[in-house]
């Protein structure tokens, strides 16, 4: 729970502890009496807790007990405060035209508040997946809606893992071509059972839940509309996972995904091990910024330098992080907190930028419009395009014009990825018994 929550619930170990040896109630219930109210699969217990309790406890440890009525509250003291000074430039004024303008832009103040609540309660509800979903979550035509979206995801995305071959341009894309070319040559190695960097790499990003695919299947969830209400799931719900999860798995779907999101990872953290450069040395301010766009100060990016160098894998130039290790309790030593923070921080920036690279629709990338039981059906298939938008393409044109080898990532993930599209339409015709 820690590792899924980004929690410091390692922190709050001793409180904890502390507080079970106090408590002193016991509930003796049989478990036959309380065996049909519980869920044995822990999946589902997992994909629930994700999308319900993880949100809310993220909204209320940035916003206060009630996040809805904190956060309107700062928009109205927003409003107050612009609607005072336009008062004092009201009572201070003498020209008629200025006081027209000035009661119209108070009166437009006032209603786009209005407007600003009402995105809020919005945006929250997007949050906590809740937006669009209707009212009888169990009631046939919710039924309908799922059973035609799991009827749409089986019968049409057989080939959906050869379509995903353009993943690697993206990857070019967004990581550059030198980390990609470095951890292609460290998986071939690791294919043919050299054990090297990456092995490590790969059990970090594991114990550490940045790359859960092969458990909670989120890219394949968000990317195709398949993940429905947070909370007790339906027969419907339980059905419909499990038939689109199996198929997924089948479709090699689920391998894709994981290990591509692992390889990215990698490769990232290739790039971040290079831009921190040699102990001992001053980390470079082309590189700061690269960082800071990842989240990474540069206090915490020395910070990171030293974990790096004091647990990381020992040989070769780019080692692994061995983060597992990062703030860990040794027998009766402290926990140390820096530490903790150093690895959540970079273990933030690896779930983000894997997301980013090999396509994964979050919160902000799905309109309103697809949230709804019929968007959902209709444009079940178009968070993809749309993502790829806010997740490839600006971040990509964006660093063209303001990071050295912009273009030159840009130009080689272009190529590959059209290089790949092409590859992906003759090996599907070729499928279908048609001439590419």
């Amino acid at each position: 729970l820690e590792a899924l929550t980004n929690s410091r619930m390692a922190v709050l170990e001793d409180e904890m502890i502390t507080r079970a040896k106090s408590l002193k109630t016991r509930m003796d219930i049989p478990t036959r009496l309380v065996d049909d109210f519980m869920v044995r699969d822990i999946e589902k217990i997992t994909d629930v807790w994700l999308k319900d309790v993880v949100p809310e406890l993220h909204l209320v440890e940035r916003f206060g007990k009630d996040p809805e009525m904190n956060m309107g509250r700062a928009i109205k003291e927003e409003r107050e405060a612009r609607t005072e000074r336009l008062d004092r430039l009201i009572s201070n004024s003498t020209n008629k035209g200025q006081i027209k303008r000035l009661e119209k832009e108070k009166k437009q103040l006032i209603e786009r508040e209005q407007i600003d609540m009402d995105l809020l309660k919005d945006v929250v509800s997007v949050l906590r997946g809740q937006y669009g979903h209707p009212r009888d979550p169990d009631g046939w035509l919710a039924n309908v809606g799922k059973s035609l979206r799991l009827a749409n995801f089986v019968t049409k995305l057989g080939g959906m893992t050869i379509s995903s071959l353009t993943d690697i341009g993206n990857a070019i894309m967004k990581v550059g071509f030198r980390p990609v070319a470095r951890t292609m040559m460290e998986t071939f190695g690791n294919i043919v059972g050299i054990k090297n960097d990456f092995s490590m790499t790969k059990q970090d990003l594991s114990d550490l839940a940045i790359v859960t695919e092969a458990e909670l299947h989120g890219r394949m969830n968000s990317q195709f509309l398949m993940d429905d209400v947070p909370g007790a799931p339906s027969k419907m719900d339980r059905f419909s996972g499990a038939v689109s999860s199996g198929f997924a798995k089948v479709a090699l779907m689920t391998s894709w995904n994981d290990n591509m999101k692992k390889f990215v990872a990698r490769a990232y953290l290739v790039k971040i091990r290079r831009m921190l450069g040699k102990p001992g040395s001053n980390i470079k301010a082309k590189d700061l910024r690269s960082l800071a766009e990842f989240g990474i100060d540069e206090k915490m990016a020395y910070r990171m330098r030293d974990l790096w160098e004091k647990h990381g894998t020992k040989g070769g130039d780019l080692p692994a992080p061995n983060m597992r290790d990062w703030g860990r309790r040794k027998g009766n030593d402290a926990l140390k907190i820096a530490d903790i923070e150093a690895r959540d921080t970079l273990r933030q920036a690896l779930i983000r930028l894997s997301d980013s690279a090999i396509v994964t629709p979050g919160a902000g990338d799905i309109p309103l419009l697809m949230r709804t039981p019929t968007g959902r059906v209709l444009m079940q298939f178009q968070t993809f395009p749309i993502a790829v938008i806010n997740r490839v393409i600006l971040p990509t044109l964006q660093r063209v014009g303001t990071h050295q080898g912009g273009v030159s990532n840009a130009a080689m993930g272009a190529v590959s990825a059209i290089s790949l599209g092409a590859l992906v339409y003759v090996l599907k015709e070729m499928m279908s018994g048609r001439e590419p």
